[in-house]
């Protein structure tokens, strides 16, 4: 495959479904949004709630992310649907806290 045909398929892979694009986009938004305005801080409790809000979605979106990734993996061509929203959420948790643990690794290995 030659360096061409890659970049078609790397572009032509994401807008495969616009509306699973624009839903996932929204979603990142205001797991986005929520996050900043936490850092406010207007109201304790308000903000804490909207921090959770924040953080479980983020579970779900990086449950989604590997989800796209697993289905790449096995060939697939089109964004996977957006259900089992359990199965995302629990795989969010899984890669939220290797994530963390990986971090943790390297500013060891750093400082």
């Amino acid at each position: 495959m030659n360096m061409g045909n890659i970049i078609k398929d790397s572009l032509r892979y994401p807008f495969s479904d616009w509306k699973k694009i624009i839903i996932f986009g929204f979603i990142l938004l205001f797991s986005r949004v929520t996050t900043f305005f936490f850092q406010f801080r207007l109201y304790m409790i308000t903000s804490l709630l909207i921090f959770l809000i924040g953080v479980l979605i983020l579970f779900f979106l990086l449950g989604y992310e590997f989800k796209i990734i697993k289905s790449t993996f096995n060939g697939a061509k089109e964004l996977p649907k957006l259900n089992d929203w359990t199965d995302m959420f629990i795989s969010g948790i899984k890669i939220y806290i290797v994530r963390l643990v990986y971090l943790r690794h390297c500013q060891k290995l750093g400082g």
